[in-house]
């Protein structure tokens, strides 16, 4: 056993790993507090340091991902009375001048609990849950130019709350909950080219 986290406990958080350490941050509180903060963790110290919190609503549960030394966030819900429910926003976190920086908005719905992944040039995000609607939709962002292109649809139901990971130029997203909002039949694990 290691030493205790020091931040504050939480649930629907995220993390991502990039050169050897891990960042996380978000979620949301037993009490109803949804939380803006960014932590660092690095094993070869055991080492926790809290970085700049994001400028933005509290959430729980967005897309966060890791590409050429930047974390991208967003998406994701905040229920409480400041936040408004489903989020679109998009943001990008310079892990060397630990600033954050407001970029173009997600294109399609508000949603949270999306899949995401990078590889290459792209960010890529999708699916999720958002007012009345569970998507099959992908997309990609391009951080060089701050602009979003979608993309083929998943030829499956929509899903939400599942796992996904990029692996040698490809994306890989494992079940989740679908269409109906509840686990699926059976769990499907399903590759994207992106070429």
């Amino acid at each position: 056993q290691l030493d205790d986290y020091p931040g504050p406990p939480r649930g629907f958080g995220i993390n991502d790993m990039w050169e050897g350490k891990v960042y996380f941050g978000f979620g949301a509180q037993s009490s109803g507090n949804y939380l803006n903060d960014l932590w660092v963790y690095d094993p070869a110290t055991e080492a926790f340091e809290q970085l700049p919190d994001c400028p933005c609503s509290g959430r729980a549960h967005p897309a966060f991902v890791i590409l050429d030394n930047k974390i991208y966030m967003g998406m994701g819900s905040n229920f409480g009375a400041a936040g408004g429910g489903n989020l679109k926003d998009w943001w990008a976190y310079d892990i060397e001048s630990q600033i954050w920086t407001q970029l173009t908005d997600f294109p399609d719905a508000a949603r949270h609990h999306p899949y995401q992944f990078a590889f290459g040039d792209y960010v890529y995000a999708g699916f999720g849950h958002g007012s009345g609607f569970i998507s099959n939709e992908w997309y990609r962002y391009h951080p060089p130019t701050d602009n979003w292109e979608q993309l083929s649809d998943l030829p499956a139901e929509g899903r939400v709350a599942g796992q996904q990971f990029s692996y040698l130029g490809k994306g890989y997203v494992i079940s989740g909950q679908g269409g109906d909002h509840n686990s699926m039949d059976e769990g499907e694990f399903w590759e994207y080219d992106a070429a």
